[in-house]
């Protein structure tokens, strides 16, 4: 079966596909368990650092990581959630926990990045400034090598399926974010470090890199809008498929096609599809083997209709 790890239904001229593939989610799990561990360990370091230099930036730095902390755990509960097998309530299973998941995991970017700004503007009204550069120096500079071995983490792939798997995108931007945030500290402490008197480096910016941070979620963000949304996955065209199936000997007219996505890596497809009467062995078959020579969804509903005499082709409804 060109379907991997699949079971296929066959009913009444319906042909279902169900239970997909997990590696996936097994290879997003583990690596953000090991971004877990690692974000909690630095997180510590950068409040310990903090406390340490006076340095709102730093600090914020901290509260940030502690936000993807919880992030990460979201996301590790959404995929976790999202194995769960189907039921005769849940027929898609789970998949869409790991896109809430991710959704909640993108406004807690927005609530720190918010509570950074807030900071920053504070600190500069109340103007106060008692900051040790040396400390912030070492601090951001920890921050940095851990996010990059974090993103490396993140980004090394050995299933190409996990790439696209959306809690490991979210949990990515959230790295992206703390090493942006973490350059930041580093910039702002080398300019008090060289020229103490600019203090007004540390929350400029710490509220400029929060910025930055904030218009980093915006593309996570519209992926998990649109599957929510029950929105074509933007890798399949639907016009292709429905040419590919009128290529079919036996196929008259091609309508109620619908292509969705359950999570970045688990499409699913519906067609009808109008007989003529005039094909080759099983249309049926053929028609979900010529589906899978465009695309590999996990999850399939073919319907065939038989062509009578009262019958019109129909267009798409």
């Amino acid at each position: 079966s060109p379907l991997h790890g699949s079971i296929h239904h066959l009913q009444d001229g319906i042909c279902c596909t169900e239970d997909p593939i997990r590696e996936s989610s097994n290879f997003g799990r583990n690596k953000l368990i090991v971004a877990i561990f690692v974000c909690t360990l630095f997180c510590v370091v950068e409040a310990v650092g903090g406390y340490l230099s006076n340095s709102l930036a730093i600090f914020t730095d901290a509260c940030h990581m502690l936000t993807d902390v919880v992030g990460y755990l979201i996301q590790l509960a959404g995929i976790i959630i999202a194995r769960r097998r189907s039921t005769t309530r849940m027929a898609y299973g789970w998949h869409r926990a790991e896109v809430l998941g991710s959704l909640m995991s993108v406004f807690t970017i927005w609530i720190t990045s918010g509570i950074i700004s807030y900071l920053a503007v504070m600190r500069i009204i109340n103007k106060s400034f008692e900051i040790e550069a040396n400390t912030m120096i070492i601090t951001a500079s920890i921050g940095i090598l851990l996010n990059i071995v974090i993103g490396v983490i993140l980004a090394y792939n050995v299933d190409a399926n996990a790439s696209q798997n959306i809690s490991i995108r979210s949990a990515f931007i959230h790295v992206v974010g703390d090493l942006v945030q973490s350059f930041g500290v580093l910039v702002a402490a080398l300019i008090i470090r060289f020229k103490p008197t600019w203090v007004y480096a540390d929350p400029i910016c710490s509220f400029l890199f929060a910025v930055i941070t904030l218009f980093t979620t915006f593309n996570i963000l519209h992926s998990t809008i649109s599957i929510l949304m029950e929105g074509a996955p933007r890798e399949v065209d639907t016009n292709a498929i429905r040419d590919e199936l009128l290529d079919v000997p036996g196929v008259a007219d091609v309508h109620s096609l619908r292509v969705h996505s359950l999570t970045t890596d688990v499409n699913a497809i519906t067609v009808h599809v109008l007989a003529d009467g005039k094909a080759k062995g099983d249309l049926l078959e053929i028609v979900r083997d010529a589906i899978q020579r465009c695309y590999d969804f996990e999850y399939m509903t073919v319907q065939i209709e038989g062509l009578s005499p009262f019958t019109t082709p129909l267009l798409e409804h």
